[in-house]
């Protein structure tokens, strides 16, 4: 009977969040989380040290995003407004677990991911200079050679 408690027990219990060191201070998020990428379930997500942030869930998505103390902290245009979550890094330092306020939680994977560069700054487009019309003069039998053609 104790043999099989035993057993119940080890199989009810999930993974304990002691297992997960919670990061303390604003430091610790910096250092979680700058210039980093994180692979979830079914969206990555990069970390820009300028604040900004970029989700790909097969559109992308920009906030941005900023450590308040010990909490990571991220808010999504044009909904306006910060939510803030604390951070746990597992035992071995692969993973990153985001538990909100409302107790959902997130884990995501570091692994590498170079976003697009153009994607850090508003695309110029270069102003495209107006065409130049040139007037040649022809004969009938011959085109003109090119000194016979002037700029409009």
């Amino acid at each position: 009977m104790i043999r099989t408690l035993a057993v119940i027990s080890l199989l009810a219990s999930p993974v304990a969040a002691e297992d997960w060191v919670k990061i303390t201070d604003e430091a610790g998020v910096l250092a979680a989380l700058d210039d980093k990428a994180l692979q979830y379930e079914t969206a990555k997500q990069f970390f820009y040290r300028s604040g900004k942030t970029l989700y790909d869930a097969g559109r992308p998505s920009w906030g941005n995003w900023r450590p308040q103390g010990a909490q990571y902290c991220s808010e999504w245009p044009p909904n306006g407004g910060w939510a803030c979550y604390d951070l746990y890094l597992s035992p071995d330092g692969t993973q990153v677990r985001f538990i909100g306020q409302g107790g959902d939680v997130s884990d995501g994977s570091y692994f590498e991911w170079t976003p697009p560069e153009k994607a850090l700054a508003p695309v110029r487009v270069p102003r495209q200079p107006k065409p130049q019309l040139i007037k040649c003069n022809f004969s009938e039998e011959i085109a003109a050679a090119e000194d016979d053609c002037i700029a409009d």
